[in-house]
């Protein structure tokens, strides 16, 4: 099964969604994502055997358990991967040490590794050749978000997109 952990969007992010879709003025061969796989990765797990799950929930519930609710502030909107050709619109929001360190340890304590740097977005859209962008095209700004628990997720790829279900819900320290 394809795992990730995630922060679920509040009703407000995905009502603006709904609004900038109606709203773009972008060109291109454009793919919006659908609204309920919208989510802030925190940890891409990837495959993992059915009897490693629990484990790896196990895992999970310590991180978080140990792990205070925080808040991430709306920053712009991005053509990404920013360092590569990009093929994506983010929301991008301003990271902050609680980010950072629930990033970090998820990727310690689950893939015994860590990055240097973590960058909180949500995938809007994914484009194929050139997507003529200019910050003026969208007016749009998304709610800062609360974050008070995070899920882990079940990710399913077919021709036609990845399809996301969550499995559980786990609440952050308050």
């Amino acid at each position: 099964m394809r795992l990730f952990t995630a922060i679920s969007l509040p009703d407000a992010f995905i009502e603006e969604f709904n609004q900038m879709i109606s709203t773009s003025r972008l060109r291109g061969n454009l793919n919006w994502t659908k609204p309920q796989n919208l989510h802030i990765t925190t940890c891409f797990i990837g495959e993992t055997d059915e009897p490693q799950i629990d484990s790896k929930i196990d895992k999970i519930k310590a991180i978080t358990e140990n792990t205070a609710e925080f808040r991430l502030d709306f920053r712009n909107i991005l053509l990404a991967p920013p360092k590569n050709k990009p093929y994506m619109l983010w929301a991008s929001y301003n990271s902050n040490e609680s980010y950072f360190n629930l990033c970090a340890q998820l990727d310690k304590d689950l893939l015994d590794f860590s990055k240097k740097y973590y960058f909180p977005h949500v995938t809007l859209a994914r484009y194929k050749g050139f997507l003529k962008f200019d910050s003026y095209q969208i007016k749009n700004t998304f709610p800062s978000i609360e974050v008070k628990e995070m899920g882990i997720w079940k990710s399913e790829l077919s021709k036609y997109g990845p399809t996301y279900e969550k499995l559980e819900d786990f609440p952050l320290k308050n």
